[in-house]
């Protein structure tokens, strides 16, 4: 359900996303900035639709150090691609974070299973 969710915001944003634009902002420059960048936020749900599910699932299961530990992984990660990707401008900095929310979702996915092995204490 989540990720039919995030496709459906995602796709919500696609076809929307000028509208909301121009309800936020009557400024033709920020428009047309918004504009340019609105695929990527548009993508955000999607990408980070696993993460946000596993957020609930390690708060709910009181894995917070463990939620820590992934986030800073997560975080090297953003930090790295957006380092490597320094030279696309804005759009780098747009792709380095839906990296970092795929990444969120995979290592929680990738460290779920043997948590959820591990007797509650």
């Amino acid at each position: 359900w989540g990720f039919a969710f995030g496709v459906a915001a995602s796709a919500l944003f696609a076809v929307t996303g000028n509208w909301l634009i121009d309800v936020m902002t009557a400024s033709p420059d920020v428009r047309e900035t918004a504009r340019q960048f609105m695929s990527f936020a548009a993508l955000a749900p999607v990408c980070g639709v696993m993460a946000f599910c596993y957020d609930g699932i390690y708060i709910g299961a009181t894995w917070a150090r463990d939620m820590r530990n992934l986030m800073l992984a997560s975080l090297a990660t953003y930090f790295a691609a957006w380092w490597l990707l320094q030279g696309l401008d804005n759009e780098g900095l747009w792709i380095a974070i839906l990296i970092f929310f795929v990444a969120r979702g995979v290592f929680q996915a990738a460290r779920y299973p043997a948590l959820a092995r591990a007797p509650f204490v």
